[in-house]
């Protein structure tokens, strides 16, 4: 059959992407992999507009392991707490929850339907994968989209899930070895005590890694001055400025018909004055109205020189040298904007600092001055000193929505500053820890979550 009739044969196609995705899933070397294949590249048999993979303990936990075009899953972010909320809510009936069927919202708690309006999810199918011989669920796989799941789409799932479910099973029995024979001889003994004993007098830095990039140090907002809309930007991205600068324009249709108003009112308003000062010596009773005149005469004055200020204002010219840091230009070409709103900043090329968003889970003591080497994406292999001088004691949301400690490193060497714009890994060093201390403290502080110590 040639690729014309197979594209005109939807089942075919289907049936030729099932095993496709089944030999994948059986060929996948890890759990990760594979967890990778199911959110990702289910896509492939059935549309959908995101998917998320879980795995159930036999104590009940839940842990969400991989969510559709996202690299790294972050627990504390708002709809990975809730995704997990819905899944511990599914998962109570046990009969359910071993068949792949949709979620109904109707019968979810008042706290959970509120984030499914929230998030929009549309359609959650709920995709369990059974052990091949225990029958207990070990992961499960939930389907998003808008459109209503057919009983066809979901009898294919159900064979891909038993794939899934049987290369999941599989990866278990890895990695499985023989247990180590007990050393009987008391010199071994000795020798393990002695070194325990001695490792506990080591000692090593405490760190952490960080997403981290390279910005502008003070830069120079520059936002709109008043309401309109973008009718021109004068420069190009990156491009270097200076003092004095034309670097865009507002929309000025609007205050040029508002000047040439107040022109031709101030004219009326000084032909009016002009009658009656010469009606005055004719009719000396009229003299009364030439103050009132005069002061409309001065208010239409103030108005046009108001509306003046206000037509120089809508070219904005750059206060200071530096490099104007904005997106593409056709970015901002014809959009509304309001007063205040940033449009580009100007940075100094030689005023660079570091950014650091530490991930709320891999927190430590951030103190001042602590040292910090930075691995750009661009030159991993040569890091850039830097020295800590600021950190945040509230966690925020970042960029990519997920929450982070925000700090900032002064480099070391100033005289070969990276460009701005620039990223990479930064790694924040702390206080000098016990061996011990350091290796436990992230499995110490997940039992602690877990038993609430």
């Amino acid at each position: 059959m040639n690729a014309s009739q197979e594209a005109q044969n939807p089942q075919l196609v289907a049936l030729t992407t099932l095993l496709q995705l089944e030999k994948e899933a059986r060929h996948a070397e890890s759990h990760t992999a594979l967890g990778f294949i199911a959110v990702n590249e289910t896509h492939r048999l059935f549309p959908y507009n995101q998917a998320a993979l879980c795995t159930i303990t036999h104590t009940g936990r839940i842990k969400i392991t991989a969510v559709s075009g996202v690299s790294t899953v972050d627990a504390h972010a708002p709809f990975i707490r809730w995704l997990h909320q819905l899944i511990k809510h599914h998962i109570k009936d046990a009969e359910k929850v071993r068949h792949i069927e949709p979620i109904q919202s109707e019968k979810l708690p008042s706290s959970i339907q509120s984030g499914w309006q929230k998030y929009e999810t549309g359609e959650i199918l709920w995709c369990p994968f059974i052990h091949i011989q225990g029958g207990y669920i070990e992961a499960g796989l939930l389907l998003f989209r808008t459109k209503t799941w057919r009983d066809a789409e979901i009898t294919f799932l159900g064979y891909l899930m038993d794939a899934y479910a049987h290369a999941w099973s599989a990866l278990l029995g890895k990695g499985i070895r023989k247990p180590i024979k007990p050393l009987r001889r008391w010199f071994f003994r000795l020798l393990i005590l002695v070194g325990l004993a001695a490792s506990t007098q080591l000692s090593i830095h405490e760190s952490v890694l960080a997403p981290a990039s390279v910005v502008a140090q003070s830069p120079l907002i520059v936002t709109a001055p008043m309401d309109g809309s973008i009718k021109q930007i004068y420069i190009k991205p990156n491009q270097t400025v200076k003092a004095g600068d034309k670097l865009f324009s507002l929309d000025n249709m609007v205050q040029k018909n508002r000047h040439t108003i107040a022109q031709k009112t101030l004219a009326v308003a000084r032909a009016d004055l002009l009658r009656a000062e010469q009606k005055a010596f004719l009719d000396p009773s009229s003299r009364g109205e030439i103050a009132l005149l005069r002061a409309k005469v001065n208010e239409r004055e103030a108005e046009l020189e108001y509306v003046a200020v206000l037509l120089k204002r809508l070219e904005v010219r750059a206060e200071q040298d530096g490099i104007a840091v904005f997106t593409d230009v056709n970015d901002w070409l014809g959009k509304p904007v309001g007063v205040g709103e940033k449009v580009m900043f100007l940075a100094d090329p030689k005023l660079t600092e570091l950014e650091l968003w530490v991930p709320v889970a891999d927190a430590i003591n951030l103190v001042p001055n602590a040292p910090v080497q930075l691995f750009l994406n661009t030159n991993p292999t040569h890091p850039l000193s830097a020295s800590l001088y600021q950190a945040s004691y509230e966690a925020e949301l970042t960029p990519d929505n997920w929450l982070a400690f925000r700090a900032k490193a002064q480099f070391t060497q100033q005289n070969s500053l990276p460009r701005i714009g620039l990223k990479g890994t930064g790694k924040i060093y702390g206080a000098k820890v016990n061996i011990y201390y350091y290796l436990l403290r992230r499995p110490w502080a997940a039992l602690r979550q877990s038993l609430g110590l």
